[in-house]
């Protein structure tokens, strides 16, 4: 009798303590799950401007040269296609991968520009910086674009509305999970590198 309920005393602290680090694992999990869904998304939006290829929007429709699109016939390549990030509270778990219409201005323009796909982060991931930092100084943004132009993918990257290419040659978007803070940080450069830390 005295061995089983040994054995019971054993299986409830062990039960404990993994039940303890389960949330830990999954905050784990979760954070790096998320910095690579993001940069698998940059190097999809990337794709967008190197091919020849019909882009479906968010609304269902094929992009035809117009925020809203239209059918398959009317179909056409974008010159330019990019994600938009928004660090202010409530925006900060989502970001927006879109095509820059009808005229690349290299700048995210709400409702102007047709929007391809709306990524939400998974178990409370947000965007906690948008940030440039080394020899170029060190800049922190609320808002930033990282924008991809055909024919060559090259890269425009933008900071509260102004480009940032003159001084910085990257981007850097930190990721922070809600209770144990743990980061992860995706480094977008101007070469098109994406990169996550």
């Amino acid at each position: 009798m005295v061995e089983i309920v040994v054995m019971l005393a054993i299986l409830v602290m062990v039960s404990t303590i993994v039940l303890a680090n389960f949330t830990g694992f999954n905050e784990r999990s979760a954070i790096v799950r998320g910095a690579q869904e993001l940069a698998l998304e940059l190097r999809r939006t990337q794709n967008l401007t190197l091919a020849v290829g019909r882009v479906q929007l968010q609304n269902g429709n094929f992009y035809n040269g117009t925020a809203l699109g239209g059918s398959l016939a009317s179909a056409t390549s974008p010159k330019a296609a990019g994600i938009h990030f928004d660090k202010s509270p409530g925006n900060n778990k989502i970001y927006l991968a879109f095509i820059d219409v009808p005229s690349p201005n290299l700048l995210y323009d709400g409702s102007a520009d047709a929007a391809v796909a709306t990524k939400t982060f998974e178990r409370g991931i947000y965007i906690s910086k948008l940030y440039v930092d080394g020899t170029c100084g060190t800049a922190e943004f609320t808002t930033a674009d990282i924008i991809f132009q055909s024919p060559d993918a090259a890269l425009a990257i933008n900071g509260d509305g102004a480009s940032i290419i003159a001084s910085c040659s990257f981007l850097k978007i930190e990721l922070k999970s809600p209770s144990l803070n743990l980061t992860q940080t995706v480094t977008a450069r101007i070469t098109g590198q994406i990169s996550v830390q």
